[in-house]
Order: structure tokens, then C-alpha cells, then sequence
């Protein structure tokens, strides 16, 4: 758990570099999440490849979890971790430079997130059980769908 506390804060930070950015989301009628964060942080996976390289990695922990992972093009990341049981995502990059990251902790959640173009930054990060997000991005964006709880569908593009 300590480790996925990491990730998920790393993941955030990179999403955040040097951008003040804020947004909100209502959770249900009487919550709402709000961020502002301005940092200047950057993570290297240290997979001591030449930049121009495509990088993935998987972590599944649990049991009957599924991951795809396709890339075409260069300098593209993805990272897909799962914890838990029957766990389901899948990343297509289709372009250059873009980062896709799916952080999966629970029981029958479902990411889907498609990058096409060039210069993306997608993030998903489900806790809870029976969640589904799917996100597409077509160039030069940035999203992050944070979904805490049960039962959650959101469609992003």
C-alpha cells in the first residue's frame, strides 16, 4: 500500500510539473475534490534506454488481472498497475512522447485509454470495486480521472 501511495503521488506531481493547474470534481451532492498544486519534479523510470525508446511496464498483484499495452511510435511511457482480483486495462499510444499511467486497487474495475498524436499525459486511478474509465486523447492534452469508491463510470475525451 506504502508503494502505491508513492506511485500515485509521483503520478500527480508529474502531471502537475510546473503548471498551476485546478479543477474540481463533484464526488456526490455534498463533496468536492479541488487541487492546486505548482511543483518543478520530474521521475526518470531508469530503464537506462535511450530516450527515444517506447517504455512500458505491468505490475499485476492479485489474481485474474488483465493488461494490454500497445505502442507505436517514440519516446512514449506507459505504466499500468493493478491490485486485486479480475482487474481489466488496456493503453494504445499512437504518437510521440505521450505518457499513459492506470492505477488499478480493487476488485472488477476497467480502464481504457487511447493516445493518438503526440505530446498526451493520461492518467487513471481507481480504488474501490466495479469502476470504469475510459479516456481518449487526440494531441497536446493533459487528463487525469480519479474515480475512490464503488461502481464509478467515466467517460473522458
Amino acid at each position: 500500500m506504502k508503494f502505491l501511495k508513492i506511485l500515485i503521488l509521483n503520478l500527480f506531481l508529474i502531471f502537475f510539473s510546473t503548471l498551476n493547474h485546478c479543477f474540481s470534481q463533484d464526488l456526490d451532492q455534498n463533496v468536492s475534490l479541488d487541487i492546486d498544486i505548482k511543483v518543478d519534479f520530474s521521475v526518470d523510470l531508469g530503464m537506462e534506454m535511450p530516450p527515444d525508446f517506447a517504455k512500458t511496464i505491468i505490475v499485476q498483484i492479485g489474481s485474474q488481472n488483465q493488461a494490454y499495452q500497445n505502442q507505436y511510435g517514440t519516446s512514449n511511457i506507459a505504466v499500468i498497475y493493478q491490485e486485486g482480483i479480475l482487474n481489466y486495462a488496456s493503453q494504445l499510444q499512437d504518437g510521440n512522447h505521450n505518457e499513459a499511467y492506470i492505477i488499478q486497487e480493487g476488485s472488477r474495475n476497467k480502464a481504457y485509454q487511447n493516445q493518438y498524436n503526440d505530446f498526451n499525459t493520461g492518467i487513471i486511478v481507481q480504488m474501490g470495486n466495479g469502476n470504469e474509465a475510459h479516456q481518449n486523447q487526440y494531441g497536446y492534452a493533459k487528463g487525469i480521472i480519479v474515480q475512490i469508491g464503488n461502481g464509478h463510470i467515466v467517460t473522458q475525451n
